[in-house]
């Protein structure tokens, strides 16, 4: 009987006695390579929503709090956190963090174009993009299939009239939608409320009046009438410099084919 207990114990207790020293070597190893926590990384990162949209520039909320904490990035850069989070941010920092501009996501683009042909293939707009630049004979065109509202992870965009329109109410300004369109067809607008113009087409006037009709065909009456040299033509279509438009109108009262359009944040 004795010797049975032997043969049990004596293994045993070999083995429980190389299970205590590996793990004394852990610990003590655990303690040296022990990577040092930052608290203040850890309280900013609780206050982020969570998104991982990558609309500050980083990858992930985890990275965007590092770097805020270690100040290598800007407290106010989480869109779907809002100012909320950035005057947090500021309070654990103890700094002041400046305030977001208001911005609202509108899709710059109200197609009706005639097609070169009728496509096919896979339904999305990645994939049509790469069948001859898409069957629209406007190459600058949205080419309806969606790609953005998949992006979504809101709901926040739906389809009406073959472009992506966008509920300012839902959105959280994230940018996925942006980034996954082909054609740089959603942007963010600044302000509360103005005016944006609905196309991107760099072709001649004459050939995006031929193409859609909608586009803007570089008239330059909205650069005319504009006072504060707010709206200029740039390679064949309008573009307005929000940090001088006054919000006046007057762009939009001239366009003939009504392609400067009025946006709101609330609707």
């Amino acid at each position: 009987m004795k010797e049975i207990l032997n043969e049990i114990l004596i293994p045993v207790s070999i083995v429980g006695g190389i299970a205590l020293f590996f793990g004394v070597i852990l610990t003590i190893a655990g303690k040296f390579f022990e990577v040092k926590k930052n608290e203040k990384a850890e309280a900013i990162r609780e206050i982020l929503p969570g998104a991982n949209c990558g609309a500050c520039g980083y990858s992930g909320c985890d990275l965007y709090a590092e770097a805020v904490a270690e100040g290598k990035a800007e407290g106010n850069l989480c869109i779907p956190g809002t100012n909320a989070s950035a005057i947090k941010i500021g309070e654990i920092l103890g700094v002041k963090v400046a305030t977001q501009k208001t911005r609202v996501m509108k899709a710059i683009c109200c197609p009706d174009v005639s097609k070169k042909y009728t496509y096919s293939g896979i339904m999305t707009c990645a994939a049509a993009s790469l069948a001859y630049r898409g069957e629209n004979s406007c190459l600058y065109s949205c080419l309806g299939y969606g790609d953005c509202v998949a992006a979504c992870p809101n709901g926040a965009i739906m389809m009406k009239d073959g472009a992506p329109v966008i509920d300012p109410v839902i959105c959280t300004e994230c940018g996925l939608c942006a980034k996954t369109c082909p054609r740089n067809l959603i942007r963010y607008l600044i302000g509360e409320e103005g005016y944006y113009v609905a196309c991107a087409s760099e072709d001649s006037g004459r050939v995006t009046g031929k193409n859609c009709k909608n586009g803007c065909i570089a008239c330059k009456l909205c650069e005319k009438a504009c006072e504060y040299d707010a709206i200029h033509v740039i390679n064949n279509v309008a573009v307005i410099d929000y940090e001088k438009c006054t919000r006046c109108g007057k762009c939009y009262d001239v366009c003939p084919k009504k392609i400067i359009k009025k946006f709101c944040s609330s609707y």
